[in-house]
């Protein structure tokens, strides 16, 4: 698997048609957030785009393992998840989520870092309650 560890997508620069974007996910993925929910895993995460004329559709997809704490003893322990969740682009002035599934790129940069919303999309698919 040709997997890539630099999460800056050049979403201005992609011709028109569909991309496939593949990356590894590891413990250091994780540590690298700064977030305190997942502390590591196994994960194998796409982000496909497909760029038209009119529109940026985005859809990001996981599946793998990750390390959380059990909620009711406070070990560490690994869940099995799929997650998959998708947003359309637009280019403002600023890098903004809104609500409902846009993304805002800033129109200067034409590019943004995607490893926050693959963290969210893995962390929303995780149950609410982990225990053994």
């Amino acid at each position: 698997m040709d997997t890539n560890h630099n999460f800056l997508l050049p979403v201005r620069q992609l011709s028109c048609g569909n991309h496939l974007f593949e990356f590894a996910l590891d413990d250091s993925f994780f540590e690298n957030l700064e977030q305190n929910e997942i502390f590591g895993g196994d994960v194998h995460a796409k982000v496909e785009i497909k760029k038209t004329s009119q529109n940026i559709a985005m859809s990001i997809s996981a599946e793998g393992d990750v390390v959380v704490m059990c909620d009711r003893c406070l070990d560490n322990m690994t869940l099995t998840m799929e997650a998959c969740d998708d947003f359309t682009i637009v280019f403002g002035e600023t890098y903004a989520e809104d609500g409902d599934n846009i993304v805002v790129v800033p129109e200067q940069e034409g590019e943004f870092d995607v490893a926050w919303l693959i963290y969210e999309t893995i962390l929303l698919a995780l149950p609410f309650n982990h225990t053994h």
